[in-house]
């Protein structure tokens, strides 16, 4: 189940793994659709992200101009527009920004294949960055971080990261496991990762930790409202009695 990771950590890699996949016309309707595709269960965990999401935030979204680093099929920015924010969908993926242009249309005042590393923005052409799930995607996540203070005005949203609380940490390093997309390795972040980085770099920073998690070995069971209802309800209870410990790290971080 677990495999060592065989390729080089890289974006052109991270692009190449996953593009036969868009070939395939239920994977592309799984992402269209998404959350709903992915089942019940995923509803409920995204909807929990959401939540999570705006209780950080620690500015009204209305109105404010955001750009989305690595918008992916267009759900988050789909969610963003919805709470009043102006949306500027970016992916470094072309095919996921033809999903997001399908599902968001005009709802995104632009489209662009963009690297985080390297952003093709002036200074302060943004209120916001927002990314959701994509910073371990990106090699240099702190040249990203830069380059996210440099065009935004106000701050950055940094939404469900991987964090390894130490006895996760401790059975991925004995399995050896750290991929994501068939086998490409990904960032694995500690808490002081992100928060020291920020924090030196000028920022002010909120965090939360949160267990919102679904294994893929039980996807069979994600339609499943009766066994939906149990599981987010052992990740309440994680949430309560182990809330330091929760493995997605949620920041928002605005100028000083």
């Amino acid at each position: 189940m677990f495999k060592k990771s065989t390729k080089k950590f890289n974006n052109q890699h991270e692009i190449e793994s996953i593009e036969p996949l868009f070939n395939d016309p239920k994977w592309i309707t799984y992402w269209l659709e998404k959350p709903k595709s992915f089942g019940y269960v995923w509803v409920q965990l995204f909807d929990k992200i959401f939540k999570e999401a705006k209780r950080i935030y620690p500015l009204d979204l209305n109105d404010k101009k955001i750009l989305i680093v690595g918008c992916g099929p267009g759900a988050e920015a789909e969610w963003l527009f919805k709470h009043g924010a102006k949306i500027f969908c970016t992916d470094i993926n072309k095919n996921f920004l033809k999903l997001a242009k399908k599902r968001l249309g005009k709802k995104s005042e632009g489209y662009d294949i963009a690297d985080a590393e390297n952003l093709k923005f002036k200074d302060n052409s943004f209120d916001i960055v927002y990314l959701c799930g994509v910073l371990h995607h990106i090699p240099d996540y702190k040249k990203a971080l830069t380059e996210f203070k440099r065009v935004a005005k106000e701050g950055v949203i940094i939404i469900n990261e991987p964090r390894n609380p130490p006895l996760l940490e401790y059975l991925m390093r004995v399995v050896n496991w750290n991929t994501e997309y068939g086998n490409l390795e990904t960032h694995r972040f500690k808490s002081s990762d992100l928060v020291d980085t920020l924090s030196s770099g000028g920022w002010n920073i909120r965090t939360s930790f949160k267990w919102c998690y679904f294994p893929r070995m039980l996807n069979f069971l994600r339609n499943s409202k009766i066994f939906s209802k149990l599981w987010m309800g052992f990740m309440n209870f994680l949430n309560i009695f182990l809330p330091t410990f929760g493995h997605q790290i949620n920041i928002v971080a605005w100028k000083k």
